[in-house]
């Protein structure tokens, strides 16, 4: 497929040569430019409650298409239920709405010959519908019934479970998928929401009740972009935004999901996914990369173009497919986010026995890129390029697709435009410097897929090899006693695995400095289940709370009140990420394993996901929580204790918070009493 698409401007633009005209070489092949080509912009407004639309008007048929676009997605599933996005799109289109079951909106939908469709990505819920124009209010009154009456029933959780553990039982069926998801674990960690993908296990842990509360805390009127093409106008389409979309809640701005962190190596290093039994192997070569909206976009972009993109005369398709002859498809781009910085990716299929020589060239190719671009080569890249781009706004849809995408993500509406006359003036010397500023060829990430006895020799002369495999859903090295050596690393620094295992009760003091001033803490809490027992002590005056996995509580002088279920939640993950806790259950046996960058990640429990950074000496030094919001802590001035060793202070990461201990003690018992529901009023 990427071959095609590489392939299809060209083809579109180069005229047709004689048999006796064929060039010795892709790149005599000239690519005349394009006439001027200006397609139509949509219109746009903004509705009520912070809706906005978006369309672009044709009345040739009576048709119309659109979609809705909502700010959620996989990367918001909750940690231990990755899927949950793409199972509520599936259950709420399967599903109906409480008025209407799926199987009778199927029944309306064929006898109007019209259609709708949910689907989940990264970051967007989308829903797509085509339909007659004179059924254009009838579907979208049915449309706004699935978003604010959902049904999920259960039986459309289960169908829709099925189908996607279907769709897990074959997906490393395809080498190259496999690669690519492989490679997202690799340069992003192995528990980030950008690279983990659904298991049974995270299947089977979705309920209704997840997917009620996904919806309710996601579908909402200030997440709304709409956008349709087809044979309506913009006062009808806000019309019936009024009568059926108008009741849709306000849900406030989706949670900060932090950037993905790119794991580089000091050097150059391969990872192998051992795929034994396949006759040629998948490589990936990544680099870290930028956003769009970055001012190197242009250049990096177009230096592309001369590296891996965009035809046959690439530098990368002619050193590797025509003069070495050794993959069919191959090529090398800078791959931009939206929101957050993409990575430099080359890719090539090729025989097990020339997989070396494969990634050899290839690298030499991205080396050679960051040297000065001869003038020919760069105008004849400009030329493919500028070509290029008027394929991806050749259709009214593809217009308004392009259009979403921009307003979706917060970019300018001109950006495109912007983006070509860039094209038009960058110099061979801007591409370079940029590319420079960019990558450091010395320190690439490599990952073969492929029979690891076959290959790992012959890659050896790129770089250390390491070979990886997948635990569950979380990618970890393939080396015996690796989690183990790391573990007796971490327990020998901090006072011996012996010491930790045998801890039960945790009681500590501790201050906190807060704006309004020095606030004193004492925390008493269970090591083997989440739950505590905290009291505040500072101007204001003196609170406990009391957090068990019933509920949460706060006592003042003689109140007492249940705190809401989303401070409940937050309180017991604050509960289950403890360090403390986590150290002692991991010395009584909690199952972890090593991650690809040396941190120890959690494989089980409650705090499946959870990762522990150590320092040279094997000291934690961060915890990092994957759970829907952040959590991470840093771990400061670990000193010797009488039981055990313990940190002299912790700062939470998301708002600079320090707790500096002043005494900590392990007691052999605490009373059961203090973690009970209290009474009171």
């Amino acid at each position: 497929m990427r071959f095609l698409l590489c392939l299809l401007p060209l083809c579109l633009a180069a005229p047709a040569l004689a048999q006796d005209e064929l060039p010795a070489h892709p790149r005599e092949i000239a690519a005349p430019p394009l006439p001027p080509f200006h397609p139509p912009q949509p219109q746009t407004a903004e509705l009520d409650g912070g809706a906005r639309l978006l369309l672009i008007e044709n009345h040739d048929l009576p048709l119309v298409d659109g979609r809705i676009v909502f700010r959620c997605g996989s990367i918001q599933d909750p940690v231990g239920k990755a899927g949950l996005a793409a199972v509520l799109a599936d259950a709420l289109r399967s599903g109906g709405s409480t008025g209407e079951s799926g199987a009778e909106l199927d029944d309306w939908l064929d006898a109007h010959a019209a259609s709708i469709g949910i689907g989940a990505s990264d970051d967007a819920l989308t829903v797509q519908f085509s339909c007659l124009a004179e059924d254009a209010s009838e579907l979208l009154a049915r449309v706004a019934r699935l978003l604010l009456e959902p049904a999920y029933p259960a039986s459309a959780l289960e169908n829709s479970r099925a189908r996607l553990l279907t769709e897990i039982e074959r997906r490393d069926d395809d080498t190259s998928e496999l690669a690519d998801r492989v490679l997202l674990q690799v340069i992003y960690g192995p528990i980030s929401p950008y690279s983990r993908v659904e298991t049974p296990e995270s299947l089977s842990a979705i309920t209704r009740e997840d997917l009620l509360a996904y919806h309710a805390a996601h579908i909402g009127r200030d997440r709304m972009l709409i956008g349709v093409y087809g044979d309506v106008t913009a006062r009808a389409l806000e019309l019936i935004d009024a009568e059926h979309f108008a009741a849709l809640p306000q849900v406030g701005p989706a949670p900060e999901i932090p950037a993905p962190s790119f794991v580089q190596p000091q050097r150059t290093k391969v990872y192998v996914y051992d795929r034994p039994g396949v006759p040629q192997s998948e490589l990936r070569i990544a680099s870290p990369g930028t956003r769009r909206m970055h001012s190197s976009y242009g250049a990096l972009n177009l230096w592309s173009y001369v590296i891996g993109i965009g035809g046959m005369t690439n530098r990368m398709m002619v050193k590797v497919r025509t003069e070495l002859g050794l993959a069919y498809s191959v090529g090398a781009y800078y791959r931009p986010e939206w929101e957050r910085s993409g990575r430099l990716e080359a890719f090539c299929s090729t025989r097990n026995d020339g997989l070396a020589d494969a990634a050899e060239a290839m690298i030499a190719v991205l080396a050679g890129g960051l040297e000065t671009i001869p003038t020919a080569e760069l105008e004849a890249t400009r030329a493919r390029a500028l070509n290029a781009e008027v394929f991806r706004v050749n259709t009214p849809e593809k217009v308004l697709e392009r259009a979403l995408l921009l307003a979706f993500h917060g970019y300018p509406a001109d950006f495109y435009e912007q983006h070509e006359l860039e094209l038009r003036e960058l110099t061979g010397d801007e591409l370079t410097a940029a590319a420079n500023r960019q990558l450091d060829a010395d320190r690439l990430v490599v990952l073969a897929v492929g029979p690891f006895d076959e290959i790992a020799e012959s890659l050896a002369r790129i770089g250390e090899v390491e070979r990886i495999q997948l635990v569950g859903d979380v990618l970890t090295p393939n080396k015996p006693g690796d989690a183990t050596e790391l573990l007796a690393r971490m327990y020998g620094s901090i006072g011996g695995r012996e010491r930790w295992a045998g801890l039960k009760w945790l009681d500590y003091d501790a201050t906190v400095a807060l704006p309004s001033g020095n606030q004193e803490v004492r925390v008493q809490r269970d090591l083997e289940a989440p739950r505590l027992r905290f009291t505040n002590k500072g101007e204001t005056g003196e609170q406990t709370f009391i957090v068990n996995s019933s509920g949460a509580w706060i006592i003042a002088g003689e109140a007492v009140s249940q705190l809401p279920s989303d401070l409940h939640a937050k309180l017991m993950d604050a509960a289950t990420y403890d360090l403390f806790a986590l150290l002692h259950q991991i010395a009584n046996g909690l199952e972890v394993a090593a991650s690809v960058d040396g941190a120890i990640v959690v494989l089980d429990g409650p705090a499946v996901g959870a990762r522990i950074e150590l320092d040279v000496a094997g000291r934690p030094t961060r915890l990092v929580a994957a759970s829907a919001e952040p959590i991470s802590y840093l771990y400061q001035g670990w000193t010797e204790g009488d039981a055990f060793d313990a940190p002299a202070r912790i700062v939470k990461e998301e708002n600079g918070q320090t707790r500096v201990l002043v005494r900590i003690s392990a007691p052999a018992t605490l009373d059961e009493k203090l973690f009970e529901p209290p009474t009171g009023d």
